[in-house]
């Protein structure tokens, strides 16, 4: 999402709200076709049907037939019908296309009234109710106007009258040849389809190769609300080995924004509690480089080196985007700068799971598609001659010309780890063309995993690159928004059940992109220090989707019936005309986590089978994201949402899902487990720990140990820090014999100095048994504290300087630094609380005074040692 200056000056608002391809970026105080194409400040319902995407699957692709599709030929003036007015120029090429071959020219001068010249041919014969693709090249030569050259479809009755019509995002300025796609769903009642080239604005365009694809075998589904449903759970796996969810997380809020260390530990502490499987983190190889070579001691380095680590505290998986970088076109620079910042990040301790090279590239790349293949291939073999072969290359990142990632991904298909796209959901529209848009995606991307690393609201008043807008009747910013949350997750959800491996938020929380005030990024799942950090619903939904969809899971359909409909083959995708968005998620960890979202404005009693497949659960955990329970967290700053135990009736789930709301269903994994002897719910469950008892010191490595002494053995443990589930274990039938005592340890590592509160339960078939909260208090977790020392009595130029850790918590890095400038960086290995030391030796040191102080670091922070002076005496003896 961020932009340079000059990319913002010649976008301005429009890189947001453009983001799906449906949008129309035009005003209703025009012609009468202008009046047809408005779709802002409509009174829309947000929620409701608006949420369903109304597809399952996609099915195979069928080219519909195009006479003089590529502009060829006498026959092309009769096929190709223009229209909008006399003012306009129109005319055929025989050499302007884009193989110097036939083409379209539509060309409008400055001074003239801004109309909607067109070259359209007419199709007859298309299924209603099917998915359509019409893809378009075309070409601008100093073309300006809100709206630009772009492509649409529009679809006409038996009368003659319009029904509706889809279009693609339009192209201004003077730009090369580009593939513009227009996706939609044919509606019922079409009986002619029309395929357009226009051109909203002045300059001139070029078209040419149209292409038209529909979807005939796709299975669309309706939505219709219904106070009864019954969710069958099938066994029809809709997506598998899923990547996980995460968000943006840049550095720029450590130079700009000002963070005290409680701040930097609350955005930790929210982080830990979103569980994020991935974090995508922007940099810039002019933050490391210069003429003079490599420099990683630079403020924005030493951003992005905090802001990495802090990823890593996190656990998750590092997405790193070379933004733009300075050497634009030359891939062995680009290759050399990003290969040279991932050793030195290796040496940080810092690994990279993916590398993305430019953000958003069908709109800023500024070379051919061939120079953008070359570097990705210069940068694939770099990686795999320095030893970086397992990072994962992210190809195509578009914004909006889904043609770019496309053509990248058929050129790249070794190179390529994963393929990545961005969407931005306009907050008052239908979710259908973004979920079609995911599935077409998903059925190009030739086996290579999908992901969705950019996604969120859009559309609101204002709308631009640091903010989705206001909604105009309540005037809050669309982040702030509870419905705009809701419809996130809802299509979250069912870009997953279309292929899509995995999704990013854009982004963590809001943040100043440089010293201006005005450059806050509002997108976030909080606000801004200078809001209080005040907490957003979409940080409660956000939440549940990460916590619960694991890195590995599978997605699989759920059907919901109206239960006053019988003689339903709930097995049919064809008969689900959905009351419900609901989905089932199995983990790799055993748990299973069944999504509900319910977007009417009515309450809906739900009824669902949980059992069988070794699962027989009694009791489930229930977390409930609706207005109320929001409103509450947010006010109170809860960390989570709160978790209730829920009882089953024989493994059948009974609830009623309030309106406009998601409920998410936890079941656990509760094998038989006959030997056991079990008549009841487990024992009583003590806690403790052994902080200390090693080496003396309180730091943040430790066991908590479980004890349920005597009675009913339990199969499924959990242990919870405060309040967040961070183990959950099938304890195996040989550790189970009722009523003998059971026993388990969980190692806790890298935890910082502060006060952790412990709980845990132990379930069987018959309920679940907790413990009494324990607290541990970690005092010693940063290093101890470091002693500098010097060998130079004699004030000479030569000298060392010695810094001892004599007992206490050890170090993994140590830094020292010279008049306030860091000169040294060493690795250290890690044996407390044995001593440590480290030398650094000067050479012809200037004469003058040099204060010297010693920094030393583990994942817990940092100790300091105090200042030492040395002398360095001037002239001869």
């Amino acid at each position: 999402m961020f932009k340079s200056r000059e990319w913002r000056k010649r976008i301005g608002r429009r890189i947001v709200m453009a983001q799906l391809l449906l949008i129309l970026f035009v005003t209703a105080a025009l012609t009468d076709w202008s009046k047809e194409h408005v779709v802002f400040g409509s009174a829309q319902d947000e929620l409701g049907v608006q949420l369903f995407g109304g597809i399952s699957s996609v099915g195979e692709a069928e080219q519909v037939t195009l006479l003089s599709a590529d502009f060829e030929g006498s026959e092309r003036e009769e096929i190709w019908q223009s229209g909008g007015g006399n003012q306009y120029h129109f005319s055929f090429s025989d050499t302007a296309g884009r193989h110097d071959s036939g083409a379209a020219v539509i060309g409008v001068t400055k001074g003239t009234q801004i109309g909607w010249p067109v070259y359209s041919q007419s199709i007859e014969g298309l299924p209603a109710g099917k998915p359509i693709v019409f893809n378009g090249w075309v070409r601008t030569e100093q073309v300006e106007g809100t709206v630009g050259a772009y492509i649409a479809i529009a679809y006409y009755d038996s009368s003659g009258s319009r029904i509706s019509f889809d279009q693609s995002l339009g192209i201004r300025g003077t730009r090369e040849w580009t593939q513009l796609k227009a996706i939609g769903v044919i509606p019922k009642g079409t009986v002619t389809v029309k395929v357009n080239y226009l051109l909203y604005g002045t300059g001139q365009a070029y078209f040419d190769d149209a292409s038209v694809y529909v979807y005939s075998d796709a299975v669309m589904n309706s939505a219709a609300y219904s106070e009864n449903v019954k969710l069958v759970v099938t066994e029809e796996q809709l997506n598998t080995n899923l990547l996980g969810i995460g968000m943006q997380l840049n550095p720029f809020t450590y130079i700009y924004d000002g963070l005290t260390a409680a701040d930097k530990q609350l955005i930790e502490d929210r982080l830990k509690a979103i569980n994020p499987a991935w974090l995508r983190v922007f940099t810039d190889t002019a933050w490391w480089t210069s003429s003079a070579g490599y420099n990683f001691n630079t403020p924005m380095m030493n951003a992005l080196l905090e802001n990495l680590q802090l990823c890593k505290e996190v656990g998750a998986s590092i997405n790193l985007v070379m933004h733009r970088p300075k050497d634009l076109r030359n891939s062995g620079l680009i290759a050399e700068h990003m290969s040279e910042l991932l050793v030195w990040l290796q040496q940080q301790n810092i690994e990279i799971a993916a590398l993305t090279l430019y953000n958003e590239p069908d709109l800023e790349y500024p070379g051919t598609m061939d120079q953008y293949v070359e570097m990705y291939t210069t940068m694939h073999q770099t990686l795999v001659n320095k030893g970086f072969a397992g990072v994962r290359l992210v190809v195509g990142d578009a914004a909006v010309f889904d043609g770019f990632t496309e053509r990248a991904a058929s050129a790249l298909q070794s190179e390529t780890g994963m393929l990545s796209y961005h969407q931005y959901i306009p907050y008052k529209r239908t979710l259908i063309a973004p979920v079609l848009r995911a599935a077409l995606m998903a059925e190009r991307s030739m086996g290579t995993d999908l992901f969705l690393w950019e996604t969120n609201v859009s559309g609101g008043t204002g709308s631009g690159t640091f903010s989705p807008g206001t909604d105009p009747t309540d005037g809050k910013l669309l982040t702030e928004r509870y419905s705009s949350a809701l419809k996130l997750s809802s299509y979250l959800l069912q870009a997953l059940s279309v292929g899509v491996k995995g999704a990013a938020y854009w982004e963590a929380f809001d943040m100043k992109y440089s010293g201006n005030t005005s450059n806050i990024m509002r997108y976030g799942l909080w606000g801004h220090k200078t809001a209080d950090f005040k907490l957003r619903p979409a940080y409660y939904a956000y939440q549940l989707l990460s916590n619960h969809i694991q890195p590995g899971s599978a997605l699989r359909r759920i059907t919901s019936i109206d239960t006053q409909i019988a003689d339903i083959d709930a097995n049919d995708s064809r008969n689900d005309e959905a009351a419900l968005l609901s989905y089932m998620i199995d983990n790799p960890d055993g748990s299973r986590a069944l999504f509900m979202i319910n977007p009417w404005d009515q309450p809906v009693k739900v009824t669902a089978d949980l059992s069988g497949d070794g699962y027989r659960p009694q009791m489930v955990e229930r977390q409930l994201f609706d207005n109320d329970t929001v409103v509450s967290a947010v006010y109170s700053e809860a960390l989570t949402l709160s978790k209730e135990q829920f009882a089953l009736q024989s493994g059948v789930y009974y609830d009623e899902l309030p309106p406009e709301s998601m409920m998410v269903i936890t079941i656990e994994k509760t094998p038989d487990s006959p030997s056991t002897g079990s008549i009841g719910m487990p024992g009583v469950i003590q806690l403790s720990d052994d902080n200390g008892h090693d080496t003396g010191l309180h730091d943040g490595d430790y066991n908590i140990i479980m004890n349920m002494w005597w009675g009913n053995n339990g199969n499924v443990y959990r242990l919870y820090e405060n309040g967040k589930l961070i183990e959950t274990r099938i304890v195996t039938e040989q550790s189970q014999q009722s009523p003998a005592a059971q026993s388990i340890s969980t190692a806790i590592h890298g935890r910082a100095n502060g006060v952790y509160t412990y709980y845990a339960e132990l379930a069987n078939a018959f309920g679940t048994t907790a413990s009494s909260n324990h607290a541990v208090v970690v005092s010693d977790a940063k290093p101890g504290t470091p002693v500098l020392s010097h060998n130079n009595w004699s004030d000479d130029a030569d000298y060392a300087v010695t810094m001892n850790m004599w007992w206490g918590t050890n170090g993994t890095t140590y830094k020292l630094y010279e008049n306030g400038q860091l000169i040294d960086t060493q690795l250290l290995q890690k044996t407390t609380p044995n001593a440590q030391s480290a030398v650094t030796y000067m050479k012809g040191k200037a004469p003058g005074t040099y204060t010297y102080q010693g920094e030393l670091i583990n994942a817990a922070g940092a100790s300091f040692s105090t200042w030492i002076t040395v002398q360095v005496a001037g002239g001869d003896d």
